[in-house]
């Protein structure tokens, strides 16, 4: 059973992650989401066998999804990832592994950095349904490596992150283990609802990460520097997300007596 709230990762300071991770344990999480491509995994691996070791929670009340970065150029790059980041996270197994983008990456581009042009570091496959069957790009096909990390026990589940409809659609008609989690972006401004809906309809679940529509993603403009645009449309702005200041928002926070944010 996924918990309904997760806590993600990717923006709190490496000095502060293991803290965080023990509060949030304190006060009710059991889902975090991490991914390889963020910078304070290890911490995260921290905090959980801190609040382990303490006794707060068991294993098997928690919940973690791991996020896998796109840099598949051969056979057993998918295991060798997922062991990777099952060391630096010191668990035997996380409980949903995710394919992190629908594109491929060099496997040079690990770490995320403002100096990086992304399109740089592409391998050129654009066309997603050959993508699917090229044995270069191993994934649910072919070479079935996401679905042997689930018969060899290093994740319980497997999903996708970022991908549209026809990605998933081109998935789901040669996969053996369907996608169990869908992650996507999504908010008041950003429903996606044709989207969730077919997820829906398929057993897929989805997770949205940005629920709050990432208020505080323009103060991040340092770490990620031009390569923010990808993000978000806040890339040329320096206005915050408005969904709190939302009138229908505000009506319905004040009715209830919570926060907008609530």
């Amino acid at each position: 059973m996924i918990p309904v709230v997760a806590l993600g990762t990717s923006r709190i300071q490496i000095s502060e992650t293991i803290d965080v991770i023990t509060t949030a344990t304190n006060i009710g999480y059991r889902h975090f989401d991490t991914s390889e491509v963020y910078e304070n995994t290890a911490q995260l691996g921290e905090g959980i066998r801190k609040v382990l070791l303490l006794g707060k929670v068991k294993r098997k009340d928690l919940f973690i999804t791991a996020k896998l970065g796109p840099c598949y150029e051969q056979r057993g790059d998918i295991e060798t990832s997922l062991r990777e980041i099952l060391a630096i996270l010191q668990l035997d197994y996380v409980d949903a592994c995710l394919l992190h983008f629908p594109v491929q990456f060099k496997k040079t581009i690990k770490q995320l950095a403002a100096t990086i042009k992304w399109g740089e570091y592409l391998n050129g496959i654009c066309d997603h349904e050959q993508v699917w069957n090229e044995v270069r790009l191993v994934c649910f096909l072919k070479k079935k490596e996401m679905e042997g990390a689930v018969k060899i026990g290093l994740t319980r589940s497997i999903g996708l992150s970022n991908f549209n409809q026809q990605q998933i659609e081109n998935i789901l008609q040669k996969c053996t283990i369907p996608p169990a989690i869908l992650q996507t972006e999504c908010h008041a401004h950003l429903q996606m609802t044709e989207l969730v809906k077919f997820c829906q309809e398929k057993d897929i679940f989805v997770t949205a990460f940005a629920p709050l529509g990432s208020p505080g993603l323009s103060m991040h403009k340092s770490k990620y520097g031009k390569n923010i645009k990808y993000f978000t449309s806040l890339g040329n702005s320096n206005q915050p997300c408005d969904i709190y200041d939302e009138i229908i928002v505000l009506d319905l926070a004040k009715q209830h007596e919570r926060t907008p944010a609530q």
